[in-house]
């Protein structure tokens, strides 16, 4: 029987990470790239009961199962020490940022027997809560939850996964079908008409609502995403139930977490990509919800994620003006010049670190930490599926 793409994918990813963990290969090029030099922050988005049914209408590679989360926090427990961001901020602020000796020396504290590692999830999603949360309590991890503020206590969905289940049902139409629907997508812009129909072309080639999506939020700019948000509206349909699902915590739930110790920080008001959005937009965003989130929970708001991972240098100078101390990419290294606003993450999902058999693999989250992926350039091996 003939293997597909991604099946072909998987047994390469299976067969070097193998490869890589046996011979201590993924160390290796850990330590040599400085990954060892620096705190491990995960990142995970939602957190699901079971894969298999959400990603049925859903972004397969925003999803991780609580089992297998269960199983990434149990490997990384054994190797590293589980510690909060204002932790990790101190490390960087104590000038920690070379390790001597040899072996693993990933943000050793001081006095500390293993090196430090934090845990986040972005958005804000309500499944964090419900299933997320009382499992790293349970097992005493402390957690970061970035939420959206002015998705909190709503019924409205991220941006992000309103346009992926739209565009699921576009898509699934004829192509005579979905061609009208673009033309009137593209009729609403009054200028650049040639950019929109190559984007909207592209779009139709895409034939992935995720591929859809990106080239959608990357290529359009927030008014023109929310102009064809709303003309995509009138021809597709998502279930409530679906978007019941989707939906993210309300101010009790986030009261609670900090009640247990956990950390709430920002992810903008609106989860708008910094890297893109105009100085004035980032002051809004920024401040915005550092702002509602003091006023609802009554402690101090220290940490922030890029959106989608987005900054520049005007961003970094946005976020230290507006007050985080931290602020978390989705990059695998921090700019010398600002760490802290630059925090590393390993982003990761079910399917990051599953073999050709569609088992959790400790040998690709050894090599998914370290960084061989990476060194590869193989982006896909570790995305969606």
């Amino acid at each position: 029987m003939a293997m597909n793409g991604n099946g072909l994918r998987r047994l390469l990813k299976t067969g070097i990470a193998l490869g890589a963990h046996w011979s201590q290969l993924d160390r290796l090029i850990g330590s040599q790239r400085g990954y060892d030099q620096a705190p491990l922050v995960l990142g995970y988005h939602r957190v699901v009961r079971n894969f298999e049914e959400s990603a049925r209408h859903a972004m397969p590679s925003m999803l991780v199962s609580l089992d297998t989360l269960e199983k990434h926090l149990d490997w990384v427990a054994q190797r590293y020490r589980f510690v909060t961001l204002d932790e990790v901020a101190r490390w960087y602020a104590n000038g920690r940022n070379r390790v001597s000796g040899r072996g693993p020396g990933r943000g050793r504290a001081q006095g500390g027997d293993k090196p430090l590692a934090a845990v986040t999830f972005d958005d804000g999603y309500l499944d964090v809560y419900e299933n997320a949360f009382p499992l790293l309590q349970a097992k005493g991890i402390p957690f970061t939850a970035y939420v959206v503020t002015d998705l909190v206590g709503t019924d409205r969905l991220q941006l992000h996964d309103e346009l992926y289940l739209l565009l699921s049902e576009v898509l699934r139409q004829e192509k005579a079908a979905r061609q009208a629907i673009w033309q009137s997508v593209i009729e609403g812009y009054d200028t650049e008409p040639t950019r929109f129909q190559r984007l909207f072309q592209r779009v139709d080639d895409s034939g992935s609502p995720y591929l859809a999506t990106r080239l959608m939020l990357h290529g359009l700019g927030g008014v023109e995403v929310r102009q064809a948000l709303w003309v995509l509206q009138s021809h597709a349909r998502v279930d409530d139930a679906i978007r019941r699902e989707l939906q993210s915590m309300d101010w009790d739930m986030l009261r609670d977490l900090t009640r247990n110790g956990c950390t709430v920080g920002s992810h903008t008001r609106s989860h708008t990509l910094l890297g893109t959005a105009s100085r004035a937009v980032m002051k809004v965003e920024l401040e915005g919800s550092r702002r509602d989130l003091e006023r609802q929970l009554q402690t101090p708001i220290r940490h922030l994620a890029y959106p989608d991972g987005s900054y520049n240098a005007s961003a970094l100078e946005a976020v230290r003006a507006a007050g985080y101390e931290t602020a978390c990419t989705t990059d695998s290294r921090a700019q010398p010049s600002a760490p802290t606003l630059t925090l590393p993450r390993r982003m990761l999902w079910e399917g990051a670190c599953m073999d050709s058999l569609g088992q959790f693999s400790p040998a690709i989250l050894s090599c998914q930490v370290n960084g061989v992926f990476d060194v590869l350039a193989a982006p896909s091996l570790g995305g969606e599926q």
